[in-house]
């Protein structure tokens, strides 16, 4: 590196620059915090799940926001994987991915705005790890059951409604999420 120095003073401040970056680049690892106390920390927290997830069980409740001024409670009763189920117009429905999910819900709105859009798309479908499936709803899905077993896609405000939402998983094992807000929800099954 080439730099022309025309002063003394000059000189004296590029040699103290220099020897304070070379110097802050040659520092070894700072030195480990000396333990206090009985100087054991105790366990280290870990979270149960990763950040933003919340697992719950089948029959467990989970109270979101809705609107400006209501909550939402949804509660999926339980979880079933099925080779197959009864159709809409035809005897029985086959799953295209493998099988079927089929989800008992219950969902609440105490809100006095507008009916909350609650479709079958709005859940997904994950394997074990958390990976998410690609597509959660297929035309087999959307075969399955008849209109009056299902739930239905916009929940009233005040009101109660339960039904099955049924999903085609590639897998007979994973997770079903339904993602809300800063949050997801998550059942395995």
């Amino acid at each position: 590196m080439a730099v022309r120095l025309t002063t003394v003073r000059g000189t004296v401040a590029a040699v103290a620059t220099v020897a304070a970056l070379v110097a802050g680049c040659s520092a070894g690892p700072a030195p480990a915090p000396t333990p206090t106390g009985s100087g054991s920390p105790g366990p280290v927290p870990t979270p149960s799940a990763p950040l933003g997830e919340r697992p719950l069980a089948t029959g467990e409740s989970a109270s979101l926001p809705s609107g400006t001024e209501g909550t939402l409670t949804l509660t999926v009763q339980d979880i079933d994987v099925v080779e197959s189920c009864p159709g809409r117009g035809v005897p029985t429905a086959e799953p295209e991915l493998g099988h079927f999910v089929v989800l008992d819900v219950t969902v609440s709105s105490d809100g006095t705005e507008e009916p909350v859009h609650l479709p079958p798309g709005a859940f997904h479908l994950a394997d074990t790890s958390g990976a998410l499936q690609r597509v959660s709803t297929t035309d087999a899905s959307w075969s399955c059951f008849e209109d009056a077993e299902l739930l239905p896609a916009f929940v009233p405000a005040g009101q109660t409604v339960t039904g099955k939402v049924v999903l085609d998983a590639a897998s007979p094992h994973g997770q079903v999420r339904y993602p809300a807000g800063e949050e997801t929800l998550v059942w395995a099954y």
